[in-house]
């Protein structure tokens, strides 16, 4: 690497740079929004080998020039249990402006689909899920709603019940 210049730090803004999805815009149609994203990822380990780097000379080389290119799981520097087995954590995270029940309930389905291509021996578990939460208070906010309906109506039956009582005893009451 000093031969040609560069330094750990330049080929790992180089990877990051090509490794890259970002959005790059939107095309507005009269019934439809559709957002725009520029793909850079790698596809293989073919493609990262290939990735060209600019020495300070100015030439251009190869990553498998200077490196040894090979795909490998990374060292483990962090164990993670679930109910006492060894397992691997995934976080799931909205868009601002998801709604979180539907954005749950499509990685529960898209869940079930990678389960039935894992090995048998590999189970899919749900550690947390917020939408449980939401769909709980959701709940309990129609049933407090609902009882202040039903409050609200025996209430007002009530004293419209004691007002036509009273206007009509007070209509017979009168000399005519």
């Amino acid at each position: 690497m000093d031969y040609y210049g560069l330094n750990i730090n330049a080929i790992v803004n180089r990877l990051q740079q090509e490794n890259l999805t970002a959005p790059a815009g939107e095309t507005k149609q009269e019934v439809q929004n559709q957002t725009v994203r520029v793909t850079g990822e790698f596809r293989d380990i073919q493609d990262i080998e290939e990735l060209p780097l600019t020495t300070t000379a100015g030439t251009q080389i190869r990553l498998t020039d200077i490196a040894e290119v090979k795909l490998q799981y990374p060292d483990q520097d962090q164990i993670r249990r679930l109910s006492g087995s060894p397992s691997i954590g995934i976080f799931i995270q909205k868009q601002s402006d998801a709604n979180i029940v539907k954005t749950t309930d499509n990685v529960k389905e898209s869940l079930g689909v990678i389960e039935k291509g894992l090995p048998a021996e590999i189970n899919v578990t749900v550690a947390a899920d917020e939408s449980e939460f939401i769909n709980a208070t959701l709940k309990a906010v129609m049933e407090n709603l609902l009882e202040g309906i039903v409050t609200t109506s025996i209430v007002l039956f009530c004293f419209c019940a004691n007002g036509v009582r009273r206007s009509l005893s007070w209509s017979q009451s009168r000399p005519p």
